[in-house]
C-alpha cells in the first residue's frame, strides 16, 4: 500500500514539474532580453473558444463568444485568457495564457490590466509577469510531492513492508 501511494506521489510530481520546468525555461529565455508593458484581458477563453465564453468587442462591451462560432469540444472548460499588449513599435500583440497546473485556476476578468513581460528581439514571445511566481509555486508543490513519495518508499523498504 505504501509503495502504491509513493508511486502515485512520484507520478503526480512528474505531471506537475515537467510542464512547469518547460514554462520556467521559456520565461528565462524571454528574461535575457526583456521589457515590461501593460496588457488587457480580452477574453477568458481561447479564440478557438469554449461555448459560453465572453470576449471584449469595441466600445468597452463584451459579447458571447459562442455567437461568433468559436468553440471546440476538445478544449473542455479551461480558463485560457487572451491578453493584448502593445510594444514600442506601435504593434499590438496578443498572448493566450494556458494553465498547466492541476490545482490553481487563475482569476482573470475581462478588461483587467496585467503586466506582460516580452522579449525585445521577438515581441511575440511573452508571458504574464505574475505567472512567474505561480510557476515557481507549482515547482515547489511538485518537488514536495516527489520528496514525500521518495520518503514513503524509503520507509517501506526500511521497515520491510509488503508490496
Amino acid at each position: 500500500m505504501i509503495y502504491g501511494i509513493s508511486l502515485l506521489l512520484i507520478l503526480l510530481s512528474l505531471v506537475m514539474c515537467i510542464p512547469t520546468i518547460r514554462q520556467l525555461l521559456y520565461m528565462q529565455v524571454i528574461n535575457k532580453n526583456k521589457a515590461t508593458t501593460q496588457g488587457t484581458v480580452l477574453s477568458l477563453n481561447s479564440l478557438l473558444g469554449v461555448q459560453g465564453g465572453r470576449i471584449a468587442v469595441p466600445g468597452n462591451q463584451t459579447r458571447d463568444a459562442s455567437a461568433w462560432g468559436w468553440w471546440t469540444a476538445a478544449l473542455g472548460n479551461q480558463d485560457r485568457p487572451l491578453i493584448k499588449y502593445d510594444v514600442p513599435s506601435s504593434t499590438q500583440m496578443s498572448l493566450e495564457v494556458g494553465t498547466s497546473s492541476l490545482f490553481h485556476k487563475r482569476q482573470y476578468e475581462v478588461g483587467q490590466a496585467l503586466d506582460v513581460t516580452y522579449d525585445l528581439t521577438r515581441p511575440s514571445r511573452a508571458y504574464v509577469t505574475q505567472e512567474w511566481k505561480i510557476a515557481l509555486r507549482e515547482l515547489w508543490l511538485g518537488s514536495g510531492a516527489l520528496v514525500i513519495g521518495i520518503v514513503l518508499y524509503i520507509i517501506g523498504r526500511v521497515y520491510n513492508l509488503p508490496f
